[in-house]
């Protein structure tokens, strides 16, 4: 399992400008604060390794980025399954807005590629 932030839009500007406005809004002392907490024996963590993973904070509690179309991120999900991981976690930055969107464009696809099966809502509908 592991944790992903989720920047799903119709165009892949759309989710790359909104993923950057996010990061840009970011409050930088929590973020230290994080880092501080999680890193602060890691000394030996390369700063641009660093630089990247308080992005990631910024972004999504340090989950990975998903950030694009609705096939960039089922390709995303697809390559984090091929990868191994059983199970992904995700975050929004507004769950009540963007889950709709997640649920109606990527879902399908992903149960079109096999990797997710249908609820049993869906099951019973057919």
């Amino acid at each position: 399992m592991t944790l992903a932030s989720c920047y799903c839009r119709p165009t892949r500007a759309e989710a790359q400008d909104y993923y950057r406005h996010i990061v840009e809004q970011a409050d930088e002392g929590a973020i230290d604060n994080i880092v501080n907490i999680m890193f602060a024996n890691a000394e030996s963590f390369p700063k641009d390794a660093l630089d990247s993973l308080r992005e990631r904070f910024a972004a999504g509690h340090g989950g990975w980025p998903l950030i694009g179309t609705p096939d960039d991120v089922a390709d995303g999900i697809e390559q984090m399954a091929e990868a191994g991981l059983g199970g992904i976690v995700f975050g929004f930055v507004d769950y009540l807005a963007e889950m709709p969107y997640f649920q109606q464009e990527v879902m399908p696809r992903l149960q079109a590629r096999g990797l997710r099966l249908p609820t049993h809502a869906e099951t019973d509908a057919a």
